[in-house]
């Protein structure tokens, strides 16, 4: 089997996670994994609610090596959007925050590295998720370079919600990616562990003007924009909908 990385054959490719191990260890109370309490996944195109212990991975993807290379990425990843947290720089009625020592690079190059994997697979899942032949091509090479391009090149906002509920117990939630439009332009956007949703910009058009000060930028701030309340979001309402489809039919 061929890795979809090194683009080299392999007799036996690994058990590669398309979103990382740790974000799916977040959302235990003590980070430890517990088979008796599987975290829960909610799919659209399921009619019933389906338990999973650590996430979604794919054995057809990356070799042991690859997957390795991306398991950095990975780690840093965790260090910012886990380990971290960022700091309010301004206050009113839109609060934007800052994350402070980052490697700007790396941390693009970690939301791109979660796109391209859950792109490439061929999980149900995330069926989905499919950027194009071009700009998979762009991101694989990007990856293997670890050469995040420049502002424009799959520009990064960086949004964390706000919270009603007392426990905040949405933080604890994945989204895999999405697509969307905005003004034209095709997005991804994919909710992480601790309150984040990343925009992606697929496009070969530039980024849009009013969000380009807080996209991603060499030797700028890192900002992280607070987004409305979740449980005020479509997102959440189309949640809590599935949730109850599936408590009245018994599942």
């Amino acid at each position: 089997m061929k890795c979809r990385l090194c683009e080299v054959e392999k007799d036996k490719l690994c058990k590669a996670h398309l979103i990382p191990e740790s974000f799916y260890r977040f959302m235990y109370p003590d980070g430890k994994v517990d088979s008796k309490k599987p975290l829960i996944k909610v799919l659209s195109e399921v009619p019933y609610l389906v338990k999973d212990n650590i996430g979604i991975y794919d054995e057809s993807i990356l070799c042991a090596k690859c997957d390795n290379y991306l398991g950095q990425l990975d780690e840093y990843g965790k260090s910012i959007l886990l380990d971290s947290n960022p700091v309010l720089i301004r206050n009113g009625e839109i609060e934007i925050f800052s994350i402070l020592n980052v490697d700007v690079a790396k941390l693009k190059l970690f939301f791109l590295s979660v796109l391209w994997r859950c792109s490439i697979s061929k999980r149900s899942e995330v069926k989905h998720v499919f950027v194009g032949l071009k700009f998979e091509n762009q991101l694989r090479d990007m990856l293997l370079s670890l050469n995040a391009g420049d502002v424009d090149d799959f520009s990064i906002v960086i949004h964390r919600y706000n919270y009603l509920t007392a426990e905040n117990h949405f933080k604890q939630l994945l989204i895999l990616p999405t697509r969307f439009k905005l003004e034209g332009i095709n997005y991804f956007q994919v909710y992480f562990s601790n309150g984040y949703k990343v925009l992606i910009k697929v496009d070969g058009r530039p980024q849009h003007l009013k969000i380009l000060p807080l996209s991603l930028q060499q030797n700028k701030p890192v900002y992280v924009f607070r987004d409305e309340y979740f449980e005020n979001t479509p997102a959440f309402n189309k949640i809590q909908e599935k949730i109850s489809t599936f408590k009245r039919i018994g599942t």
